[in-house]
């Protein structure tokens, strides 16, 4: 998987197998050769300094060291320099009511939203196109995005964040009270920040903020390594409802990394999707959420995407959750993916503790090395599981101590498991 980003010098980053030691990049049909870059480490990148302004379309070619396989990708990079935006002083239809939402045809009126976050509505009339446009997000932890938006089925596209240092970063980076983001597609994106990162939302923070109906993609990096939680399209989902969200893309996070949102705390989530790449440098992570805490209600979670970490500093991996404690209950989830880290390893959650999982099954290829199970890595705390099943091959051999191998659970003390099976 390759990524385009924009920076005073882009580059092309991406994950892959060490298998695949050797990475090479062709610019334009392969009029020129780009930089090899060595993939021995799991990660390749490839500068694209000197690039003309314009549009340019890169294939990436990497070959197996192994088994002399190739794999090809070809992405379209867009090199340009970030122009400011102008602020619209008006918009072209509607009142910001309810039944009247300002409509939003252009740039310079998306941008005018954030002079206006509390109480009022929006509605998209048309895709918007943020090409080469230095927009930045909606909302602050000072100034919160407290309206409602609605994408109305359209999309915003090539959002590009890079402020590697800066908190709650996406198309809207902190949403309060009484907030509402529906029938949205933030697509092609691109965003590098520091704690609380998605596409959608950096921070969402209320009883009453919801995000229904929308979805995401593109590249979600963090640009620290301590005290982050990385999101596809949400960092924290703190106390909120979602419902029918899903991302596809890649995420690569440091601390706490979900395919879906890093950290549901106190959230009720239904119906949520994750397509995507989860590959983070360390941590706790998982295809759909890295971990929850007090959740009222999780189901209906699904996850397609590859949920891979290193070997050696992945703790607490699953294809649907890495960790989940407190209160609540997580129910009928399903894994495809294939999942491997390094300690409490599951093909539906790492780590479970006074959680009960009801009817989920996994089908995906679990690896891992301490406590690995087809459903869960590690059960204990007063946790139960309930009509859990699991499809997947279950390979305790990804590191040295190869301990607590099951095909349900890795290791299960002081919990209940019934109907489940592998």
């Amino acid at each position: 998987v390759g990524y385009a980003m924009n920076s005073a010098t882009p580059k092309i980053r991406g994950r892959c197998s060490p298998n695949a030691i050797n990475v090479v990049a062709k610019l334009d049909g392969g009029a020129q050769a780009m930089n090899d870059s060595d993939c021995s480490d799991g990660t390749f990148e490839i500068n694209l300094s000197g690039l003309s302004v314009a549009n340019h379309e890169v294939q990436i070619t990497a070959d197996s060291n192994s088994s002399g396989d190739t794999a090809d990708l070809k992405i379209e990079v867009q090199n340009c320099a970030m122009a400011a935006i102008t602020t619209a002083g008006s918009f072209p239809g509607g009142d910001g009511t309810s039944g009247d939402p300002y409509q939003i045809t252009t740039v310079e009126e998306l941008d005018h939203v954030r002079d206006d976050m509390v109480g009022e509505y929006y509605r998209l009339m048309n895709n918007i196109d943020l090409s080469c446009k230095a927009f930045s997000a909606l909302g602050t932890s000072a100034s919160k995005f407290q309206a409602n938006f609605d994408g109305n089925g359209f999309t915003i596209r090539r959002l590009s964040i890079d402020y590697p240092t800066v908190d709650n970063l996406g198309f809207i980076g902190y949403m309060g009270n009484t907030s509402s983001l529906i029938n949205t597609g933030v697509v092609d994106t691109y965003i590098r920040g520091d704690d609380q990162t998605g596409v959608l939302v950096g921070q969402l923070y209320s009883t009453t903020a919801t995000v229904i109906d929308s979805y995401g993609s593109g590249f979600v990096q963090t640009g620290a390594s301590t005290n982050v939680n990385t999101g596809g399209l949400v960092g924290i989902f703190r106390n909120g409802m979602g419902s029918k969200i899903y991302f596809g893309g890649a995420v690569e996070g440091a601390v706490t990394t979900g395919g879906v949102a890093a950290y549901p705390y106190g959230a009720n989530i239904s119906n949520a999707i994750n397509f995507g790449l989860v590959a983070p440098l360390k941590g706790t992570f998982g295809g759909v959420f890295g971990k929850s805490y007090n959740v009222g209600h999780l189901t209906k979670l699904t996850n397609y995407g590859v949920v891979h970490g290193p070997n050696t500093t992945s703790d607490t991996v699953g294809g649907i959750i890495g960790y989940s404690y407190g209160y609540g209950m997580i129910s009928e989830c399903k894994n495809y993916g294939s999942v491997s880290g390094e300690t409490s390893v599951g093909g539906i959650i790492g780590k479970l503790s006074t959680i009960t999982l009801v009817d989920c099954v996994n089908k995906g290829k679990v690896y891992g090395n301490y406590y690995v199970g087809g459903v869960a890595g590690k059960l204990y705390g007063s946790s139960t599981l309930v009509r859990s099943q699991n499809h997947g091959e279950v390979d305790g051999t990804n590191g040295t101590t190869k301990d607590y191998v099951g095909g349900v659970a890795g290791r299960a003390y002081k919990t209940k498991i019934s109907d489940s099976y592998s």
